[in-house]
């Protein structure tokens, strides 16, 4: 039960931190969104965060496929049936590391897909260390110098003899 209580306590947790992160996320576009084109400006910087924390996603699941080490072996029906029929071809075990051909291992053909390597653990390893890499190096300069500019310096400024009333 105390496995189920972390469990339940941190997705409860990490629930919460995530929303203060989008509301605070949004004040702060809120605050620096030019009035003129204040909707526009805040779907423009909320559609640039979203894609942001959504296309690693992709890279991630690959790198995680790219790093699993799993093979598909025959069950012992098989090899049994393979014995008794002497003109059955042999099952050659092949990598089963990607979603479908796990599913052709185990689903078509009734084999086992045995892991012996899973690359979640690696890729989440390697990312949460290079995350704090590029959160040191780029994110934290990048957010104090974001945060000594003045409001002005976020708003569309107005060239010689135009003016966004008249656009």
């Amino acid at each position: 039960p105390g496995y189920f209580v972390f469990v339940i306590v941190s997705m409860v947790l990490a629930n919460f931190t995530s929303t203060v992160q989008f509301v605070s996320l949004g004040a702060y576009f809120s605050r620096i969104a030019d009035p003129l084109i204040g909707g526009t400006y805040m779907t423009l910087l909320n559609t640039f965060s979203n894609f942001g924390g959504t296309w690693p996603k992709f890279f991630l699941l690959e790198f995680i496929d790219l790093f699993t080490d799993a093979t598909c072996y025959p069950n012992s029906n098989m090899e049994e049936a393979a014995i008794e029929d002497a003109s059955a071809s042999s099952f050659e075990p092949f990598s089963c590391a990607k979603e479908q051909d796990s599913h052709h291992c185990v689903e078509e053909l009734g084999g086992t897909c045995d892991v012996a390597t899973d690359g979640y653990y690696l890729v989440t390893i390697v990312s949460a260390f290079a995350g704090l890499v590029v959160f040191e190096a780029y994110v934290k300069p990048a957010m104090k110098r974001l945060q000594t500019l003045d409001i002005e310096s976020w708003k569309i400024k107005a060239s010689q003899g135009y003016h966004l009333a008249d656009a």
